[in-house]
């Protein structure tokens, strides 16, 4: 049986049946645009209950499975000792596995699976090691030993998936049984739009996305089709349309989600100091402006660029500790401060592209703790970071704005009957 995930998924199968019905006859190649091999394993999704009997494509009914753990510190070649193998089944194992895969990367805590036969002999027939949620070892036992590396059989299902925020969008998914990489992707489809340090309890999100399944376990997201963020009290919509051979997100007014700057240089960490006129500054004990966002995050945490831009500062000043400064344009400049290090290859007069890492969160200068004092100029004057609005790029062009807006009417209507 398929595992029941306790999320909300939509009840009006009529509605998402016609719905998708319709959009598959009017854009053949988008909303169902998945390649004839994934077409197949969605397919086979359907049917999984026909395959329940085989584990790692053996049936299960011809064999006693053994399932146990690396230990600490346990070795491969300590495993396959303890095997009722023959000394030459032992070295046929250790010559073959070279360079299929390297036995001294097991690592504590993953699985092996010994498949024996259910007769008097109790030979042993397959042993399994799963190397991680998406491939396996095979040595499996025939006239001759041979060994697979082989990547596991996966489904794609379509989901439908809603949420309202707690604390954070990661404990969000938790909570609802969702893959917290579905946080990751949505972050990704907002950076430019939605600043994720300042969700509010309330905020909430509508989902239609490929989830995608190993053994009816969620092992990752693969596309997201449509969202609807409400951040306080504001809906962000997000469509996926193709243009002109590219995939991107579209608002309800086919402007592009991307902007010409990210909303944050950071992901996943927590506003600590807003930008102020006037701040008690924790090591002078003096009242100062406080020019930027402060951003605390674990040192090291990678600091990326928010937009396209040349480096035209890069050094050490006592209170910024080390910092870099970016011209992005003739209007805009950022600057981010008390860094541990520089990323490779950053230097003054390098050109970096937005999203870019130039370096890493750390605690030089005037700092308490390891965070990121980040700034921007407009103009040749500092302002706030957090209500700065950047021009978006890449609208929907005139030639598919007629077919955008049906599209869009179609997955409105499907986030909406989302129960």
């Amino acid at each position: 049986m398929i595992k029941k995930y306790p999320i909300f998924i939509i009840t009006i199968v009529g509605i998402i049946i016609i719905s998708a019905f319709i959009i598959h006859l009017w854009y053949s190649g988008y909303f169902f645009s998945l390649s004839k091999t994934e077409l197949k394993e969605n397919e086979q999704f359907d049917t999984i209950s026909a395959i329940k009997n085989t584990k790692f494509g053996i049936p299960v009914d011809s064999f006693n499975i053994t399932e146990r753990k690396v230990k600490y510190n346990e070795t491969f070649g300590q495993i396959i000792n303890q095997l009722p193998l023959k000394p030459e089944e032992i070295n046929q194992i250790n010559s073959k596995i070279k360079g299929i895969f390297d036995a001294s990367k097991i690592k504590a805590g993953q699985k092996f699976y010994i498949f024996s036969h259910n007769d008097s002999s109790k030979k042993i027939a397959h042993i399994i090691y799963e190397n991680n949620q998406l491939e396996y070892i095979r040595i499996s036992f025939n006239d001759t030993i041979t060994i697979e590396k082989i990547n596991k059989e996966f489904y794609i299902s379509k989901r439908f998936a809603k949420g309202e925020i707690s604390s954070s969008l990661w404990n969000t998914m938790l909570e609802n049984n969702l893959n917290p990489e579905l946080a990751i992707k949505l972050s990704e489809i907002y950076a430019w739009t939605i600043d994720f340090f300042g969700l509010a309890k309330g905020d909430n999100f509508r989902v239609i996305f490929d989830e995608i399944l190993i053994d009816s376990v969620s092992v990752g997201i693969s596309k997201i089709y449509a969202v609807n963020f409400n951040h306080k009290g504001k809906p962000y919509y997000a469509f996926l349309y193709n243009q002109d051979g590219k995939d991107n997100y579209y608002d309800e007014n086919g402007q592009s989600l991307k902007k010409a700057f990210l909303k944050a240089p950071l992901s996943y960490a927590r506003i600590t100091s807003r930008f102020s006129r006037r701040r008690f500054h924790p090591i002078l004990k003096i009242w100062r402006p406080h020019s930027g966002v402060d951003y605390a995050a674990p040192a090291g945490t990678p600091v990326h660029s928010i937009g396209n831009g040349t480096v035209i500062e890069k050094g050490f000043s006592v209170s910024a500790g080390n910092f870099i400064k970016i011209r992005h344009n003739s209007i805009y400049t950022s600057m981010y401060n008390h860094l541990s290090n520089f990323a490779k290859g950053i230097y003054k007069g390098s050109q970096v592209m937005q999203g870019q890492i130039i370096g890493y969160v750390g605690q030089t200068g005037y700092a308490t703790g390891p965070h990121l004092d980040f700034r921007i100029w407009k103009n040749g004057t500092l302002v706030n970071p957090l209500t700065i609005e950047a021009p978006s790029i890449e609208p929907i062009n005139k030639q598919n704005k007629e077919n955008f807006e049906k599209l869009k009417s179609l997955f409105k209507n499907l986030l909406l009957h989302i129960q």
